[in-house]
């Protein structure tokens, strides 16, 4: 197989069982180890003469050619590992003679075709096969449910197609079972409820579709479960609850829908992260989700989940720690819980609640959140400053055209109650007349005008026009630094009200807040009154050019009028 070994056979030594690599019963050998030795070329065809051997390693070399038929020769092998080389070709049915084998390993070559099915009928006493990212393609046999004694099966990042074979649910010794990274489709087998065995088991990165069996549930031994990547459009099933050691679960990238987080699960006392973004999952947050002892993240973004944040969510992982908490961009309304930020003080790295329907105050103990990148944006939130100091709205790097309906209520310290609005745009409106009347009057025409007047009970309105003759209301608000808690002063919003900002709470954690408020009855209004006061200026300037010039015209016939008088005084004196 070459020479450049790095442990070379020393030929002089005549006795073969002393070479490196060989082991021997009686002279006979029985074992090549021959793994990491630069070996190059092929197996030889004469492999097939070793009768009494019972491992083959060649692992990590840099062989190539086939894998030959006279390896079923072999009839006392139970170890063959041929794997990280560049076999190709398809492999030979005569690995079905080797019915002692019970380690498979072929991974990382080049080989092509399916699997044999003749393994699945012949070697009942594998324990282990992997074939992993060996290019293998076709269907899965179903003749491999006959491997009763099969632990571990890695057959991941190939080219199978077809569907899983109920008959796999017959697998009953099965430890670890992988068949990620393929193009299998079809449904999940209901049958592969039977794996009661399985502590590891990967269906990610397929085509399937379907939703989990309910006989999942007595997969009880199970510690990860994946199936994310896939077009799986069915739902969580709630009896899975009963699976106490589930620690990992990834379903991120489907279709799923239902309820994201069924009550029973929070019976999965073990269940320590949740992957499951980019579904189409629905319902609320269970109260209960904070009971979970030993969760360290919950990753439910891009979902369309709803209803309130739960207060007990802060009390997820017990006394373990919690590095993230993202459920961003689904349909969560209410206000923040400040409980959540309990979680800071446990590890909590990456918080990210943006793109929701949250409403109401940024809870204060954000302020305290050390080292957490906070995320907060495409919300209709609000800061108190004396808690949390944010600079000017729609800082440069953050995009402000986001927009959320709410609707202005009189507790909200944001906003202003109706009476209140109601005198701020009176003294607003009467202070946009006033000055348009000083314009009138200094005979001076404007494109663009705007008033700003505050009202006795603290509130303020602008009121603009653009020079481009369409009409836009804008309010205007202090930064979010300069906002006040107390109703007496708050500021009211009519039409839209923009405010982003990149800021940082005493503790030096980062936040990000972008809210724009629309109320679009506010707005009607707003176009309204502004229609109202530029139909009073146009009267006004008319009513003060129609007197100016009835002025003129008095002026020109008193002038005519003394003109002849003159000149009749002066035709007299010349007749007399």
């Amino acid at each position: 197989m070459g020479g450049g070994w790095a442990r070379p056979w020393n030929m002089s030594i005549p006795n073969h069982c002393l070479w490196p690599g060989i082991s021997c019963n009686y002279g006979v050998v029985t074992r090549l180890d021959l793994q990491e030795n630069n070996l190059v070329g092929t197996i030889p065809t004469s492999i097939g003469l070793l009768h009494n051997l019972t491992s083959l390693y060649v692992r990590i070399n840099n062989l190539i050619g086939t894998l030959p038929d006279e390896i079923g020769l072999l009839s006392e092998l139970y170890e063959l590992d041929v794997s990280r080389n560049q076999i190709n070709g398809t492999l030979p049915s005569t690995l079905a003679n080797l019915k002692k084998l019970t380690t498979l390993e072929l991974a990382e070559n080049l080989f092509s075709g399916q699997l044999p099915s003749e393994i699945g009928e012949s070697c009942l006493l594998l324990t282990r096969i992997n074939l992993f990212q060996c290019q293998m393609e076709g269907t899965l046999p179903s003749s491999y449910g006959n491997l009763k004694q099969l632990y571990w099966f890695w057959i991941n990042q190939n080219r199978i197609t077809g569907t899983i074979p109920p008959e796999w649910g017959g697998l009953s010794s099965i430890n670890t079972f992988v068949l990620a990274d393929n193009f299998l489709n079809g449904t999940i087998p209901s049958a592969l409820g039977n794996l009661t065995t399985v502590v590891y088991f990967n269906l990610a990165s397929n085509l399937l579709t379907g939703g989990i069996p309910a006989s999942f549930q007595y997969l009880t031994n199970m510690q990860t479960f994946m199936i994310a990547s896939n077009r799986l459009d069915g739902t969580l099933p709630p009896e899975m609850g009963r699976l106490s050691n589930l620690y990992t679960m990834t379903a991120h990238n489907n279709l799923m829908t239902g309820p994201g987080f069924p009550e029973a699960w929070c019976n999965m006392s073990s269940l320590g992260g949740m992957y499951w973004y980019n579904n189409k999952f629905t319902g609320t947050l269970p109260e209960c989700i904070g009971t979970m002892p030993r969760l360290t993240g919950i990753t439910i973004n891009n979902n369309m989940m709803m209803g309130q944040i739960p207060a007990s969510i802060g009390d997820i992982g017990g006394t373990s720690s919690v590095y993230y908490l993202n459920l961003q961009n689904n349909n969560f309304t209410g206000t923040i819980p400040p409980q959540i930020m309990k979680l800071a003080s446990r590890g909590l790295t990456n918080f990210d609640l943006s793109h929701n329907q949250l409403t109401g105050s940024i809870p204060g103990e954000m302020a305290n959140a050390t080292g957490v990148n906070i995320d907060l944006s495409y919300n209709c939130l609000f800061s108190d400053p004396s808690i949390l100091t944010l600079p000017a709205a729609c800082a440069s790097t953050i995009n402000c055209r986001n927009q959320c309906s709410f609707i202005p209520t009189a507790t909200s310290s944001r906003f202003v109650s109706t009476s209140t609005a109601a005198s701020a745009v009176a003294a607003t409106t009467s202070a946009f007349h006033s000055s348009t009347m000083n314009a009138a009057n200094s005979a001076s025409t404007t494109t663009s005008t705007s008033a700003l007047m505050t009202s006795s009970s603290g509130a303020s309105v602008a009121l603009s026009t653009a020079t481009s003759g369409a009409v836009s209301t804008t309010t205007t608000v202090a930064s979010a630094s300069s906002i006040s808690s107390s109703s007496s002063s708050s500021s009211l919003s009519y039409g839209q009200i923009s405010s982003t900002s990149i800021g940082t709470s005493n503790s030096g954690s980062t936040i990000i807040i972008t809210n724009i408020y629309n109320d679009s009855s506010s707005i009607i209004i707003a176009l309204a009154i502004l229609v109202a006061i530029f139909g009073l200026v146009l009267i006004v300037i008319l009513v003060l050019f129609l007197a100016r010039r009835h002025k003129n015209r008095q002026n020109t016939h008193k002038k005519e009028k003394d003109v002849s008088h003159e000149t009749n005084t002066v035709e007299l004196s010349a007749s007399i």
